[in-house]
């Protein structure tokens, strides 16, 4: 169901599909208990493409490692 979900909202996001059709779709492969949920994730999708708005956490800086703390070896000693 999922796979099929994803195809039907790709295909509108392609323009292939209207949003009566993609309603429809998605109430089907849902289940009509879900469709809200369906519409919010549409709406949330668009509007974060309108506003610009960033995932926040892919805002946040990734963390960086020294390269010594990658290497599996021991550390050796200072002579």
């Amino acid at each position: 169901k999922l796979r099929k979900y994803w195809d039907i909202l790709k295909r509108y996001t392609q323009f292939k599909l209207s949003k009566v059709e993609l309603d429809v779709h998605a109430g089907t492969v849902l289940g009509a208990e879900n469709v809200p949920l369906h519409n919010e994730l549409v709406r949330g999708i668009f509007q974060n493409a309108l506003m610009g708005t960033i995932n926040p956490s892919a805002m946040e800086a990734p963390p960086t490692l020294a390269l010594d703390e990658l290497d599996p070896r021991p550390a050796k000693k200072p002579k």
